[in-house]
């Protein structure tokens, strides 16, 4: 190999490092989380819910009109929504994406009105959101309230603004 075949080639290898390091800066490669994908305002299309409760009968809910993501600080996401129960509370629970999954951090609790004065502690076992296309998503759930309720439910949402 001469020295000109050489020299080519290095500056080549150099061009597409800096290619792929520009690319992986714009969220083209890297790990796969493009977080820009998710911050923005979605709406719920498809939901069904159920809140089950000791000793009464399961109550079925639709979820609430829209889900809200921001950009976190110690997390990859931040859900900004009000919460379910209590439009007044906003639970901000971290997430962490990989895959085009965000899922929520374990250990995280979130206090809210019960409507009579009191408080109710909302703790969530499972929480996931899957980006299925760059404008729509699927949420999954398993939450504790009250010690002695859980609600569960499914949903399909819509992306309809990019920042919040």
């Amino acid at each position: 190999m001469t020295d000109k075949t050489r020299g080519i080639l290095h500056v080549l290898g150099v061009a597409s490092c800096l290619l792929a390091v520009s690319a992986t800066a714009v969220g083209c490669g890297g790990d796969g989380n493009d977080l820009q994908q998710f911050v923005g305002t979605w709406t719920y299309t498809d939901s069904q819910a159920t809140l089950s409760c000791t000793g009464n009968p399961d109550v079925p809910l639709t979820l609430g009109s829209t889900k809200e993501w921001g950009a976190g600080v110690s997390s990859d996401l931040v859900d900004l929504s009000t919460e379910f129960f209590d439009l007044g509370t906003k639970c901000l629970y971290a997430y962490d994406v990989k895959n085009k999954v965000a899922t929520i951090q374990p250990s995280q609790t979130c206090n809210f009105s019960d409507g009579a004065g009191g408080s109710v502690e909302e703790d969530p076992s499972s929480w996931t959101f899957t980006l299925t296309s760059a404008t729509t998503a699927d949420e999954t759930f398993t939450t504790t309230i009250a010690t002695d309720c859980t609600w569960t439910g499914q949903a399909t949402l819509k992306k309809v603004s990019s920042s919040n």
